[in-house]
């Protein structure tokens, strides 16, 4: 016994475990009650327990929005792709002038002093040659025509992308006159299209009725053809590439 006052009973309990924000009206009450060892050390490990919870989310949160506040993706600079005039490293390289003509061999400073007095650049070509080549030429010009030929390469990837057609033996009117109509307009994009033929179960033993579909199916295309691979078997069925 202490000098709370009368008895803790299981309802005081009940409310402090399940209701935290009542948690000083509960510790009011417990000083008005007579509590037993037991009890004593159930509501003291209450307490405690709740003021850890509390304390930890309470550090959790300005953790977190602390590492939110301080971090930033670090920046990188790029190195340039293509050295020219002072950054080229080589002790030594193969110069060749802005006509096409060969210089020979010579140390950076010697020809950067050449493309200086025709107001050039020098850039090196090709870094992995021994020793590595550099030319004189207008380096803005130069980046120019290097990304007009990268998009060049790339817009020739991109009609070359393969476009894929599926059929089955039991496609019907309907979705092959949808499917043909999506093949004309990949190819009148310039993309190569793949028509494939699917055989399940049974299908499988039908070869040369889906050998026979696909060939229909390729002649009733409206925008001129050529065939890239012709008919070939795979593990599902049949399947050719055609371009315009």
């Amino acid at each position: 016994m202490n000098s709370f006052g009368h008895g803790f009973n299981s309802h005081h309990l009940h409310s402090f475990t399940n209701y935290p924000p009542r948690l000083a009206k509960t510790l009011v009450d417990a000083r008005r009650a007579k509590l037993t060892k037991y009890e004593t050390i159930i509501l003291t490990f209450f307490v405690l327990s709740y003021l850890v919870f509390i304390s930890y989310f309470v550090i959790v949160i300005i953790n977190t929005k602390t590492i939110r506040r301080i971090y930033r993706r670090p920046f990188v600079k790029k190195a340039p792709t293509t050295r020219i005039n002072e950054h080229i490293w080589a002790k030594e390289i193969r110069v060749i002038a802005d006509d096409g003509s060969q210089l020979g061999i010579m140390t950076v400073p010697e020809a950067l002093s050449i493309a200086k007095a025709k107001l050039l650049d020098l850039v090196e070509i090709s870094p992995k040659a021994i020793p590595p080549v550099c030319k004189i030429m207008d380096f803005g010009k130069f980046q120019y025509q290097k990304s007009r030929e990268e998009r060049q390469h790339k817009a020739k990837q991109k009609k070359s992308e393969i476009k894929g057609i599926r059929l089955s033996v039991r496609t019907d009117e309907h979705d092959l006159d949808f499917k043909k109509n999506q093949t004309e307009k990949f190819l009148t994009k310039g993309n190569k299209v793949k028509i494939e033929i699917v055989l399940k179960g049974r299908e499988k033993a039908h070869g040369d009725l889906a050998r026979k579909n696909l060939i229909e199916f390729v002649k009733s295309i409206s925008v001129p053809n050529k065939t890239e691979q012709e008919i070939k078997r795979f593990p599902g069925g049949f399947n050719i590439i055609i371009t315009s």
